[in-house]
């Protein structure tokens, strides 16, 4: 009996050597180990969801594209407005939008010098209504056709409408498509498409 007692405390004294003997503490205290980045461990339940980005001043701009006028068709570019934007801002930058070596590059709006040819705008359900000044009638069929193309597509692709129609004197009027056919209802993008591949 006595041998067994001996050999258990020589157990016990081994181990005790050998973990002594490794160099591994035996406190609860914490290593910082080098190389290595250790997080710390917040102690607070509060978590902020992912979709709430931190707000700074280049949030309260939108990109945008604008359809102008190259050669016989249209083309689109990028410009910034405020986040708020809506069918004025659009048009304002297809009457001012242009830059200062666009003419040089054969890049027009139809709109430009003629800002008045757009009387009004207003959104009834999801159709934009584009009041027409009479005096587009005077203009050749294929301006028409441009400057009906690129108010349509810059609508379409910026605002969350389904059609942009377009009246003079308060009468709906049909519009000339991309081949210069009437259209009585309201126009969508691909009334206009191949002009994009014109230009």
């Amino acid at each position: 009996m006595k041998r067994l007692r001996t050999g258990s405390s020589a157990v016990v004294i081994v181990a005790a050597l050998l973990v002594a003997g490794c160099g591994i503490p035996v406190d609860s205290n914490a290593v910082v180990l080098p190389n290595v980045d250790v997080a710390p461990i917040a102690t607070s339940t509060t978590t902020v969801p992912e979709s709430s980005p931190p707000t700074t001043s280049a949030s309260t701009q939108r990109g945008v594209i604008v359809y102008y006028i190259r050669s016989e068709g249209l083309f689109g570019r990028a410009a910034v407005v405020e986040s708020a934007y809506g069918a004025a801002e659009l048009l304002a930058l297809l009457t001012t939008g242009l830059q200062s070596d666009d003419l040089a590059r054969g890049v027009r709006s139809g709109l430009e010098q003629r800002a008045d040819l757009v009387v009004s705008t207003e959104r009834v359900d999801n159709i934009m209504n584009v009041e027409l000044s009479t005096s587009l009638g005077e203009l050749p069929g294929a301006e028409q056709v441009l400057i009906i193309g690129q108010i349509a597509l810059t609508m379409l692709a910026n605002l969350p409408i389904d059609g942009v129609s377009f009246s003079q004197n308060g009468q709906v009027v049909a519009v000339p498509d991309a081949n210069g056919q009437p259209i009585a209802r309201p126009v969508i993008r691909a009334d206009y498409v191949n002009l994009l591949l014109r230009s």
